[in-house]
């Protein structure tokens, strides 16, 4: 029986995409353009992982990551595997896997790492393709379910789907309407700058994630490499824009991407009328689905808790995480701990994986 696995790389976008379009179901978070952003903003090295087993094909976007280096981690040729900001994991052209085609590709993937002396591997997983975890279950590690997400059903009447509104949204819609209220699909891009200038304003008083703070390359370099995938969509008040936010589209799949409202606005939820124009926009293009994702750090929080209200479908956001080299792990994290003791640092989180990789604060002293 014929089996072979490869790796493609993002400079072989062509063979790249021929493999997803071979599996068929596959998101924005899988494209080759999104994986180049991805070696460009996180000094990684982006490959498809291909399994074929006959005309079976599996395929699992990665980034390879040194470890050497990293803060109080010494030289080393040892490497990590993470993956893209969103929703990638495996994809295929079968519905449900065998179990030799699950067999195939854990023991191919092992092998793989292990030429490339990968000691961890951690991959997020796509909501709306839930046998996703099945094509995982041979390898040595863990499928864990984050919390849940929100999508709206776009093969719904747009009646229907506007019922699934919680009622303050639709209150809120409509004032923003009669307060003089647009939402404009920026087709040419004009609005992207003052967009970029929300979003980061947006950040800073929300106290987010230092990884949420992108520069402006990031942002053009998103639109130049996604294309007609990536859409901007702003609210303007009076010609300024007081809100905005970036979707993208793939396989009749809308997914929401980042967004900002400026706080002084806040009391006219300018981005519920956003997210309100997109649903309809999606209808009318043919999408199947609007997914608007989760809270931060996949909790339900008020985020969670603003995109809940536009919908009553929910869906399991769940990660995927390894140890490949447990010898050299334990090394690793052994090597953190006692640099962050000496330079008088901690963990944030001590369950964050890998652990050798966790964010640090200064000690405090209190008594």
């Amino acid at each position: 029986m014929s089996r072979r696995a490869y790796t493609v790389g993002t400079t072989k976008a062509d063979c790249w995409n021929e493999v997803l379009h071979r599996c068929g179901s596959y998101d924005v978070y899988h494209l080759p353009e999104y994986h180049r952003l991805a070696e460009e903003q996180e000094d990684a090295q982006a490959v498809l992982f291909v399994c074929e087993t006959q005309s079976r094909v599996v395929a699992m976007p990665i980034l390879l990551r040194r470890i050497g280096g990293l803060p109080g981690i010494g030289p080393s040729e040892a490497r990590d595997v993470t993956s893209v900001y969103g929703y990638p994991g495996p994809i295929s052209n079968l519905q449900y896997p065998s179990k030799e085609v699950v067999r195939h590709f854990a023991v191919s993937l092992c092998d793989y790492f292990k030429s490339k002396r990968v000691v961890t591997a951690f991959s997020r997983l796509h909501p709306l393709f839930p046998s996703q975890a099945s094509y995982l279950r041979d390898l040595d590690g863990q499928v864990l379910e984050i919390g849940p997400t929100v999508a709206i059903d776009l093969s719904l009447p747009i009646d229907v789907q506007h019922q699934q509104y919680r009622n303050n949204h639709k209150r809120d819609i409509n004032k923003a309407k009669r307060k003089g209220v647009t939402c404009v699909h920026d087709e040419g891009w004009s609005y992207l700058n003052a967009f970029i200038d929300v979003y980061c304003e947006t950040m800073c008083r929300v106290d987010a994630d230092h990884y949420y703070f992108f520069d402006r390359t990031y942002f053009t370099r998103l639109r130049e490499l996604l294309g007609d995938h990536l859409h901007l969509f702003v609210a303007l008040k009076e010609g300024v824009v007081i809100s905005g936010a970036l979707f993208t589209v793939c396989n009749s799949t809308i997914q929401y991407h980042l967004g900002g409202t400026d706080a002084r606005y806040l009391n006219l939820a300018p981005s519920k009328l956003i997210f309100d124009t997109v649903r309809l926009w999606g209808t009318e293009i043919g999408a199947r689905i609007f997914h608007l994702g989760g809270g931060v750090g996949s909790r339900e929080d008020n985020l969670f808790h603003f995109k809940a209200g536009f919908s009553k479908l929910r869906y399991q956001f769940k990660i995927w995480r390894m140890i490949v080299d447990q010898d050299t792990y334990d090394q690793l994290t052994e090597q953190k701990r006692i640099w962050n003791e000496a330079s008088g640092l901690e963990a944030t989180d001590n369950n964050y994986f890998p652990a050798y990789r966790c964010p640090t604060r200064k000690v405090s002293h209190t008594g």
